[in-house]
């Protein structure tokens, strides 16, 4: 599948419906092996539906939302894709107002939404895996522009280098 969209239009060609998008969501779940979010035990058995899942060790019911950013929401795994794709690919981000009226959700549905993805976004410290795609970002800077405390050991010894020497 691929996971490189340029237009909204190629990510909803490519999610085009809930099964699609729960396909997906389960092979990146699941992608260690068959688990349960209650006890973590590693064999369970999914119900005929195709919805539900049982845990074969502390017989829970869940679904593939369970645990997740997406748990305890009725709004489609669509809807949820929809809105994080939105949320990250705007520079600026996007109210809630504005999400509500693009995913079809109420404005409430939308800020919770929204606050679900920024808190899972914010895991591992912030710290950002795999390949990491930045626009018009300047990281780094002249070391003398940099507060004192802020610059390199190197650059510090300079500085009182040229300070004694200026006096």
């Amino acid at each position: 599948m691929n996971k490189e969209f340029k237009t909204l239009v190629d990510f909803i060609t490519c999610f085009k419906d809930e099964e699609t998008c729960k396909k997906y969501f389960e092979t990146i779940r699941f992608a260690d092996g068959d688990y349960c979010p209650h006890s973590g035990h590693d064999h369970i058995n999914r119900f005929k539906d195709g919805k539900r899942y049982r845990c074969g060790k502390c017989k829970k019911d869940f679904t593939i939302k369970t645990g997740t950013v997406f748990g305890e929401s009725k709004i489609s795994l669509q809807k949820w894709f929809i809105a994080i794709y939105l949320l990250t690919t705007n520079k600026k981000g996007i109210s809630s107002i504005n999400l509500s009226k693009q995913i079809g959700v109420t404005q409430k549905t939308a800020w919770y939404m929204d606050h679900r993805i920024r808190k899972a976004m914010k895991q591992n410290n912030g710290q950002l895996f795999g390949k990491v795609e930045l626009d018009e970002t300047y990281i780094g800077g002249k070391e003398k522009n940099k507060h004192a405390n802020k610059r390199t050991k190197g650059t510090q010894i300079w500085d009182k280098i040229k300070n004694t020497t200026n006096q």
